[in-house]
């Protein structure tokens, strides 16, 4: 595709590295304050790690000081629970509240939907063969675009968990169109399915289960 997206003689711009940087971008722009930066930059460690782990475990990739150190090489999914798992740590220690979702849910959502774009000039994520060519990655982004428009109508805790059952679902449904062997398929009752589909349902089935409570203060800031 198009894995850069300027090159004038040995100068390059990776589109990957530009779009995850506007998906980055996008994902602050969304905060009004700054008193969530410190926070927001532990996070996007966290999810870069757990990005990085999921690759790892699913890829059965060796470990090297230059993958650790690249961009390349991450998995979605390892990112979000990453970043779930983060956010829960922050909400029992209080430093968030349902205010922060507000802010945090478009961000993110806005953020994937950048990230998707970088994926397809970069031709990573692609679909099976479909007529000529199926833009996997731009159908993705397009249903993210729904999904943030969606959300405004919610508030807190209540936006994350509409974010989290809409992707499943649609991830689960685009899998089937996808050429996802690198992270494995396996068969179940018959159907063969991959393992970002079993995250998803399992996304799901945890989200559907999950009581939203009621709004509270803020009680404590970094």
């Amino acid at each position: 595709m198009y894995p850069y997206i300027l090159e004038i003689n040995n100068f390059r711009i990776e589109s990957y590295s530009l779009f995850l940087g506007l998906a980055i971008g996008a994902f602050f722009l969304h905060f009004k304050e700054n008193k969530f930066l410190k926070l927001n930059l532990l996070g996007l460690l966290f999810v870069f790690i757990g990005a990085k782990i999921l690759f790892l475990i699913t890829s059965k990739q060796e470990s090297s000081f230059h993958f650790w150190t690249s961009l390349g090489g991450q998995v979605f999914f390892g990112g979000l629970i990453a970043a779930l798992i983060y956010l829960l740590l922050m909400w029992k220690i209080k430093k968030i509240n349902e205010d922060y979702f507000n802010q945090f849910v478009p961000g993110m959502i806005a953020a994937h939907a950048i990230g998707r774009i970088g994926c397809f000039l970069t031709a990573c994520c692609y679909g099976k063969i479909f007529f000529e060519f199926l833009p996997i990655q731009i159908v993705e982004s397009f249903f993210l675009l729904i999904i943030y428009f969606f959300v405004k109508s919610f508030k807190g805790l209540q936006k994350l968990k509409i974010y989290l059952l809409s992707y499943a679902i649609i991830r689960f449904v685009l899998e089937f169109f996808r050429e996802d062997q690198i992270r494995g398929l396996y068969k179940i009752a018959g159907i063969t399915i991959s393992a970002s589909q079993i995250i998803s349902i399992i996304i799901l089935l945890i989200t559907l289960f999950w009581p939203v409570k009621s709004s509270r203060e803020h009680k404590e800031e970094i």
